[in-house]
């Protein structure tokens, strides 16, 4: 029980874990203090995200208009016991299917939605660019 302690308290002591890593410059100048400023602040991280997020709902309202196509395909093996219950037998068993859809027409919704995004995705652009 010793031998066990001593070697998880010099495992422990000998593991350097470290929590974060800190990945600052070695000297810390005027442009590093502006770039690290501009990688590290969470409003500028934020907006950087909004502009990913709107740019994947303009490319989500411009696919809305296409059809989708969706397919599943299994199979499988089912097993019956023989009348002794000694003999098994096997049958397999297979499964494929197919499902599509298309919009046809919701009120002008899909052409709207598309013209909305992109107005929006184009404000996040300039507001993270002109920082």
């Amino acid at each position: 029980m010793k031998r066990k302690f001593f070697f998880l308290i010099f495992s422990l002591i000998t593991l350097e874990i470290f929590a974060q890593t800190p990945n600052y410059p070695t000297r810390w100048t005027l442009d590093n203090c502006i770039e690290y400023a501009k990688e590290n602040n969470i409003s500028i991280n934020s907006l950087r995200l909004s502009k990913n997020s709107a740019q994947q709902d303009l490319l989500q309202a411009k696919e809305a208009k296409y059809p989708n196509l969706n397919g599943t395909i299994s199979q499988g093996l089912f097993s019956l016991n023989g009348n002794d219950g000694l003999h098994l037998t096997g049958a397999q068993t297979q499964s494929m299917g197919a499902n599509s859809s298309m919009t046809l027409y919701h009120a002008n919704y899909i052409k709207n939605n598309e013209s909305s995004k992109k107005s929006t995705g184009s404000d996040g652009r300039f507001i993270c660019t002109g920082i």
